[in-house]
């Protein structure tokens, strides 16, 4: 059965595994199956060759599949790893001759296990064998009498390739074993030939369909701890990301800011008069103004690295990194101007419509100390005086304009 499951990086570094002792710190970039996945965007179940593990230092056979970010790109390798001496051990059980032998093989002819079990054997290939090329080209599964190219001996072969998964599976018995007592029975040696190469691939079958759900349970697993995180960082009214996902990204955009010497614009928005709003129309109608502001705002702010969020109330924030102070105030006009368009009507309001005010901030590289905090009081003071001076406009730390 499956034995561990890793996840590694797209670096090669493990991450995490299932190991009750977590093994050191691996890189497996160089494996085949890594290097595979990393050239293929195929999210195919690969069983790859025979190899030693690292943590144990026992021979497995690597089951794995690609795993991928949202954008597509490589995002690391997800391994399942089976004991060589697992299905050495199950085969043991199966009664046959001195002389027979049972396979199990890729697709493309390379040995995962045999019995009897000799370690220089894994890893050979069978691709030029009689069954791999003559049989199964023109048969998915058969019963051949061949000569094995691994001892040169003849036996009695059934043979089938799963079609689920990239694997051959083999059962021979000797021809001195068969030649006397099964030529007076064929078809019986057929049909126990038969019901092993089924047993053989109905357990081959169950041990990777295991591997699969865990896999699927595990995407699902990973799916849902995203989705609570969306949940957790996102405004449930106006589907902008909320105050927590704004402390954390401005921790993030002032350190990135910093090292690339790049300048980092912060606005704060006001609804103009949103109490009275509120008072005249009812909260219903307030919960639909701030979500039609939300949208405005939302397609003002353009870039992928821009962040809109509600900060609250009829607050709102927009972080624009690696962008001036003239920029910053382009978007802010923009915004502004977009929310004037929604004509919402506000008869509270002296211009009888819904505007917004607006304060910015811009960090520039020369400023030696910049927090989290500085910037947003330096952005609320602009957007006070923004209030101060009429409302429906905005206000900017170098200058000011409606």
């Amino acid at each position: 059965s499956v034995k561990n499951l890793f996840i590694y990086g797209p670096d090669g570094q493990w991450i995490v595994t299932d190991k009750e002792v977590t093994p050191e710190p691996a890189n497996n970039a160089d494996r085949d199956y890594f290097q595979y996945h990393r050239a293929h965007n195929d999210r195919n179940v690969r069983i790859g060759e025979v190899v030693r593990s690292r943590s144990t230092d026992d021979l497995i056979i690597p089951i794995s599949r690609r795993l991928n970010n949202p954008d597509g790109s490589f995002a690391g390798v997800l391994l399942g790893t089976v004991k060589v001496s697992y299905f050495v051990d199950y085969y043991g059980d199966f009664k046959i001759d001195d002389k027979g032998a049972l396979v199990l093989a890729t697709r493309s002819g390379t040995v995962l296990v045999r019995r009897p079990f000799i370690a220089s054997v894994v890893g050979k290939s069978l691709a030029t064998s009689e069954i791999f090329k003559r049989y199964l080209p023109t048969s998915n599964e058969g019963i051949a009498e061949v000569k094995a190219v691994i001892d040169d001996t003849e036996r009695l072969y059934g043979y089938r390739a799963l079609t689920t998964y990239p694997l051959v599976v083999e059962a021979g018995l000797s021809r001195e074993s068969i030649i006397a007592p099964w030529r007076r029975d064929l078809l019986k040696t057929g049909l126990v030939l038969v019901f092993l190469i089924a047993v053989l691939a109905t357990f081959g079958f169950i041990v990777l369909n295991q591997l699969r759900q865990r896999m699927v349970m595990e995407r699902e697993l990973r799916h849902a701890h995203q989705a609570m995180r969306d949940m957790a960082l996102t405004d449930s009214l106006t589907g902008l990301g909320n105050r927590r996902r704004l402390d954390t990204a401005l921790i993030d955009e002032i350190r990135l800011a910093k090292r690339q010497g790049s300048s980092l614009a912060v606005v704060m928005l006001d609804v103009d008069y949103f109490k009275r709003y509120n008072d005249r129309y009812g909260h219903a109608a307030g919960d639909d103004c701030l979500s039609a502001v939300g949208g405005a705002i939302r397609q003002a702010v353009k870039r992928p690295g821009d962040l809109a969020v509600r900060y609250g109330g009829e607050e709102f924030t927009v972080l624009l990194p690696n962008t001036d102070s003239a920029g910053a105030k382009q978007v802010t006009q923009d915004i502004l101007e977009a929310i004037r368009s929604l004509n919402i009507e506000h008869t509270e309001h002296p211009l009888g419509k819904v505007t917004a005010s607006a304060g910015i901030t811009t960090s520039r590289p020369s400023i030696k100390i910049v927090t989290p905090a500085t910037l947003l009081k330096s952005a609320d003071a602009q957007l006070y005086s923004a209030k101060q001076r009429g409302r429906n406009r905005w206000c900017s730390a170098d200058e000011s304009t409606q």
